[in-house]
């Protein structure tokens, strides 16, 4: 499969499922047996970009979840080059004014996160000096990391300004006992108006960490102070219009497709839990056309039948007409009348646009609801609406297909689409009902609906979240560049 183009012209060689790993759990890095952090602050180093980790100490990378690192903005392009040798891909941010870039690297089934920060700022508030963090950083260690009292700062302030972050109480009791300069805090406050909630902060730091309320008469000090500050109310404007005021975010949508009971189900849920917690952390959308939610006791009786009158209609009348098994011997044993066939043909007609119009509207606003104002970066979507060419449970269409490719031409197209390769055995196993025939043809109709738009496929071999590894192994970059392409390209990397 070609790494640059998600679709091809048809359905591009299957991906083979992963066999089980070893007990470790984990498998050999590109960069041999080096961590990615290591690998990132390896390669910052050797750029010689000013730069520091923001939260941590050097023993602690191994463990973290996500590494922050300070640099100077006016060396970003040498610092983003550095992490793209460290094998880094930067993901795109929906605001260009943001301060911070996210970088990602897939490695040991899971995504590591590497923040870069330009500049102190939550929620387009700036509460800190980056040059003077940098300047005074403690680089005594192998590493530069901030000074206590910049780390203190950014740990007590960042979960003040942000609704999302976390207080981390032992850290910053532990900062305190170290001691802490009070001209130093000062010298990094005093230019954002914010000593006197800091000083206040530090004074009754153990009753703030004891009790959430008293957090808030502080958040509303530091915020009020802050807004004050030059540049800092555009910027909060400008970010509650990005977060706030958009009406969607075209989040990156991957449509898993595959006949009735190949495991579309299992693996989008394997694939959601693989990625929750990492900054794709994707949405489900169950988009098959036969959703219980969408399938209601209107549509059910207008479901196309077995027989198609009209055909019935034509042979009648002499033409020669491929009928089906039941057409057929309907014409053979009962010889209906050209008017009785007539009358049966028109009822036919107004079901069959009737269905199509329910169920076409039904899919849109589902759609729409699911998956259009979805604010996540990425939507996983189970099944999509190509299943309407099928069936409808045992019953074959045989209206209505010039209304179908209709639908299909005009219903919105995903960002690609992930066609599931499950052998009938393993299927019969899951449900002895499954009839061989029935399977085949089915798969067959979805491959040539996918054809001029191109899938990639996957053998359904092994437990869902070896094929969700084995995709995402594979094909993680190539889901970050589609959610680039949805938002605003970065500054720095143009």
């Amino acid at each position: 499969m070609n790494q640059g183009a998600w679709n091809e012209s048809k359905i591009a060689p299957p991906i083979p499922a992963r066999k089980p790993e070893s007990a470790s759990g984990e498998r050999a890095s590109r960069r041999g047996a080096s961590h990615p952090y290591e690998d990132a602050v390896s390669c910052l180093r050797e750029s010689a970009v000013p730069f520091a980790l923001v939260q941590v100490d050097v023993e602690l990378l191994h463990t973290l979840p996500q590494l922050d690192v300070l640099i100077d903005a006016r060396e970003t392009k040498i610092a983003f080059a550095a992490l793209r040798r460290a094998g880094f891909r930067e993901m795109g941010v929906r605001d260009v004014a943001q301060a911070s870039r996210s970088f990602l690297r897939w490695e040991h089934d899971r995504f590591f996160v590497l923040v870069v920060h330009t500049a102190f700022a939550e929620n387009g508030l700036r509460y800190m000096g980056a040059a003077l963090a940098l300047e005074r950083a403690d680089r005594r260690g192998p590493v530069p990391v901030l000074s206590r009292e910049d780390r203190f700062l950014h740990l007590l302030l960042r979960p003040l300004l942000g609704s999302r972050d976390i207080v981390q109480p032992v850290q910053l009791l532990r900062l305190r006992r170290e001691g802490l300069a009070v001209e130093r805090l000062a010298a990094q406050t005093e230019g954002f108006g914010i000593e006197s909630p800091v000083r206040q902060a530090l004074r009754d730091l153990d009753a703030l960490l004891q009790n959430e309320r008293r957090w808030y008469p502080l958040r509303a000090r530091l915020t009020w102070a802050l807004l004050r500050h030059p540049g800092n109310m555009p910027a909060l404007l400008g970010h509650l219009r990005t977060e706030y005021l958009r009406f969607s975010f075209r989040p990156v949508v991957m449509a898993v497709v595959g006949p009735q009971r190949a495991g579309k189900t299992e693996f989008a849920a394997a694939l959601q839990d693989l990625l929750a917690g990492s900054p794709f952390d994707p949405a489900l959308a169950s988009m098959g056309c036969w959703n219980p939610s969408l399938l209601s006791r209107v549509l059910q009786p207008l479901v196309p039948g077995e027989i198609c009158w009209s055909r019935v209609l034509q042979a009648r009348r002499g033409k020669r007409i491929k009928l089906s098994g039941p057409e057929q011997q309907l014409l053979e044993t009962t010889q209906p009348r050209i008017g009785a066939l007539g009358l049966r043909t028109a009822v036919a007609a107004v079901r069959n646009t009737l269905f199509h119009a329910l169920i076409g509207a039904a899919m849109v606003l589902h759609y729409v609801r699911c998956i259009a104002r979805s604010r996540r970066p990425v939507v996983i979507a189970d099944g999509w609406v190509y299943d309407l060419e099928l069936r409808a449970g045992r019953e074959a269409y045989t209206h209505g297909e010039r209304m179908r490719r209709l639908i299909f031409r005009c219903f919105p197209q995903p960002d690609g689409f992930l066609y599931l390769t499950t052998p009938f055995e393993t299927v019969a196993a899951r449900d002895r009902r499954q009839d061989h025939d029935a399977f085949t043809s089915a798969g067959r109709a979805l491959r040539r609906r996918l054809g001029p738009n191109g899938a990639l496929e996957l053998v359904a071999e092994g437990s869902p979240r070896d094929m969700a590894r084995t995709f995402l192994s594979r094909y993680w970059a190539h889901l970050l560049e589609r959610h680039n392409r949805h938002v605003a390209p970065a500054e720095s990397d143009s």
